[in-house]
């Protein structure tokens, strides 16, 4: 569990958070709290949080502005935070498993990312291959 005075800062882009009322910062507080207790739900329940759809066509989450893509890079910027903690040697198959889980949290944080997933995965080829 990590402390909402450590990923706090992160939300503010490491600026001080002004309010001009005590009223202000409890409400806008409680707000990021209520935020985060659903994503914690969801995430619990193995689903993506209410307020992010996934378009029905899968290229269309790879824009820039789908909900699930905003949703996978706001993931990654959590895993990049916590980079230090993932810094264990685990055993093959579990990081391997963990390597399976990563891809598809992060494949739709971009293009680019998908696209080198697959080629990795060898999906690229095999996709051209049918596509002819």
């Amino acid at each position: 569990m990590i402390r909402p005075s450590e990923w706090l800062p992160i939300i503010f882009d490491e600026q001080e958070a002004v309010y001009d009322t005590l009223e202000e910062a409890q409400q806008i507080l409680g707000q990021i709290m209520t935020l985060y207790n659903s994503v914690n739900a969801a995430a619990s329940a193995g689903t993506l949080p209410a307020d992010c759809p996934v378009r029905p066509r899968p290229l269309d989450n790879l824009d820039e502005s789908a909900p699930l893509a905003l949703w996978s890079r706001g993931y990654m910027v959590g895993h990049d935070w916590l980079a230090d903690l993932w810094d264990v040697e685990l055993p093959p198959d579990l990081d391997e498993e963990l390597g399976v889980v990563l891809m598809a949290l992060s494949f739709f944080s971009s293009r680019k990312l998908a696209e080198a997933f697959l080629e990795e995965c060898g999906f690229a080829r095999r996709i051209a291959r049918g596509a002819r």
